[in-house]
């Protein structure tokens, strides 16, 4: 049995690239928590301080035997989801996959303007489903968390105030894939020093 160890401990901080990344259905799955993403992947820019925050939803019945007594506990119902706050509302990339990329137009920026314009549709549109990637590290040690096929929903949105920032949560469930899987996760860890392995 392996002693407790500090170096198998971490808190989830976002990558320096980017936190949260989304792609079309279909697009190529990471299998490992280092190699660079398919091309296909788009980064949601800065979330809020509360991060991600997973949450599993189980329902069971319980069966009784005569006399009262549990016997069994039959899961019913278990379902897995994602919540995070997108902050970067003038972000393109974030506008787009909140409110559909027909229902968003950008127009670049011209001399002697600030930047460039976006004009956006709300046509009540759901957030297509898609694959999402949680990318996280922390003193060398890395993760990362594939939703392969996450229904997503703009579940809130943030004041317009001039006291905080305007911003869109969204809550994420992750659907089973083909091969049945609801999500995939890797880690990487350090050697830790003083290890004969640690150069």
């Amino acid at each position: 049995m392996a002693n407790p160890s500090a170096n198998n401990v971490a808190a989830a901080k976002p990558n320096a690239a980017g936190g949260i990344y989304y792609g079309p259905l279909g697009t190529a799955l990471p299998t490992d928590a280092s190699t660079e993403l398919d091309e296909g992947f788009t980064a949601l820019g800065y979330i809020s301080e509360d991060g991600i925050t997973p949450s599993r939803d189980v329902s069971s019945e319980q069966i009784k035997a005569w006399g009262g007594d549990v016997v069994a506990a039959l899961v019913t119902d278990d379902a897995k989801s994602f919540e995070f706050t997108l902050l970067e509302v003038f972000s393109a990339d974030v506008q787009k996959f909140v409110h559909g990329a027909d229902n968003v137009v950008v127009t670049p920026a011209v001399p002697g303007t600030s930047g460039e314009a976006i004009a956006i549709k709300d046509t009540a549109f759901k957030v297509e489903d898609c694959v999402l990637v949680f990318e996280m590290q922390h003193d060398g040690k890395k993760r990362r968390v594939v939703v392969s096929n996450a229904d997503c929903n703009v579940s809130g949105e943030e004041p317009y105030t001039d006291g905080g920032l305007s911003a869109y949560t969204i809550s994420a469930t992750a659907l089973k894939d083909d091969d049945g899987t609801r999500v995939y996760e890797y880690l990487e860890g350090v050697v830790p020093a003083g290890d004969p392995g640690n150069p």
